[in-house]
């Protein structure tokens, strides 16, 4: 689910917990009182380029020069009415690229392939491009401004539980390798 269909579920009392990625300049938070989050891990991101690219020549990129590029996303990242992932960051600098979306492409990187075959640029978070080794014809390019991948966990505030309070407290342990 989306994050709009997530904090939905949480009031309807559907789901006890939802899962946000977002991508921005700070750690999501969402706008929507009562809800209740925690941020549990925020990761740089990277440009990611066809290897062909005349921008796959610079050393670090702004992200507003991928502005004018059409844009590799999936379907998780059309949501900016909830600060999900990569509208927001968009709105942020001030510009709303094209988007072809990588939800149906049975690959195991999806955005990366379609970036690969010169359909547009993407981002994706270090880690990504660390397990990513296998996909051909993409280049990896820093950005000059810091932006992060933020995953966090989204409850209901009136709906604790002792189960909620263990489950995200064993997550917090684990994202912070203890």
């Amino acid at each position: 689910m989306d994050t709009t269909r997530q904090v939905e579920a949480l009031y309807n009392e559907e789901i006890d917990l939802g899962f946000s990625i977002r991508i921005g300049k700070a750690a999501f938070e969402p706008a929507r009182p009562g809800i209740s989050w925690q941020n549990l891990a925020s990761e740089p991101l990277v440009a990611v380029l066809p290897e062909r690219h005349v921008l796959a020549e610079n050393k670090q990129l702004p992200h507003k020069e991928l502005a004018r590029l059409p844009f590799v996303g999936s379907s998780l990242q059309l949501n900016p009415q909830t600060g999900d992932y990569t509208p927001t960051l968009y709105e942020e600098a001030g510009f709303r690229p094209i988007q072809y979306l990588a939800c149906d492409v049975p690959l195991r990187f999806p955005q990366l392939n379609l970036v690969s075959d010169g359909l547009g640029v993407s981002l994706a978070s270090l880690s990504v491009q660390k397990k990513s080794p296998a996909v051909s014809g993409v280049v990896y390019r820093p950005l000059t401004e810091e932006l992060v991948g933020s995953h966090t966990f989204l409850w209901q505030t009136a709906r604790t539980s002792p189960i909620l309070e263990n489950f995200l407290h064993l997550a917090n342990e684990e994202s912070l390798g203890h």
